[in-house]
């Protein structure tokens, strides 16, 4: 595994869990951003009526399954789109690219996280305003973290802000 700094925006506020668009839109939105990027999302990570084992699979192997899910009206509380190397051994680290969607109680958060060179601020900034359509906006911020660090584990607010050396927040939303 290797270790590299991210650039991350996280986005608070409330998601439905129910919902054959919201969730079918926020695939298909984020798919097409990675491809805005010139990133291509081949990994998928689901949790949801259908899905409870937690795995990130092929994306090839497991989108029809989940917009069959989604089209049978069956909860999802987690989506998340990843974009991995072929020889990637711990995908919650050595990914290129990874967008989700998380809900957790009442409320919940999106994600995005990427290598810290590859979007540069206006891109962040278009990115941040297509996510917000996917989430009732409350709060936010970019930051910088190196990935073995897991911008993810910060993002859910499991550890205190101080047990993260390498972050670095760059703007509050």
């Amino acid at each position: 595994m290797s270790e590299f700094m991210t650039r991350t925006v996280v986005l608070y506020g409330t998601i439905k869990k129910d919902g054959l668009n919201e969730w079918l839109e926020f695939y298909r939105a984020t798919k097409s951003m990675l491809t805005e990027f010139g990133l291509e999302a081949n990994y998928l990570g689901v949790v949801g009526d259908s899905f409870t084992s937690g795995k990130v699979t092929k994306l090839k192997r497991t989108e029809k399954k989940l917009i069959n899910s989604l089209k049978n009206n069956e909860s999802l509380t987690s989506l998340s789109l990843y974009t991995l190397p072929s020889d990637f051994e711990i995908a919650a680290f050595d990914y290129q690219a990874y967008i989700g969607r998380k809900v957790e109680g009442n409320h919940g958060y999106i994600i995005a996280t990427f290598l810290k060179d590859s979007i540069d601020s206006s891109h962040m900034e278009n990115l941040v305003q297509e996510l917000k359509k996917y989430i009732d906006f409350m709060s936010g911020e970019v930051f910088d973290m190196l990935n073995v660090e897991s911008p993810q584990i910060y993002v859910s607010k499991v550890n205190d802000e101080s047990s993260f050396k390498s972050l670095r927040i760059i703007k509050k939303l």
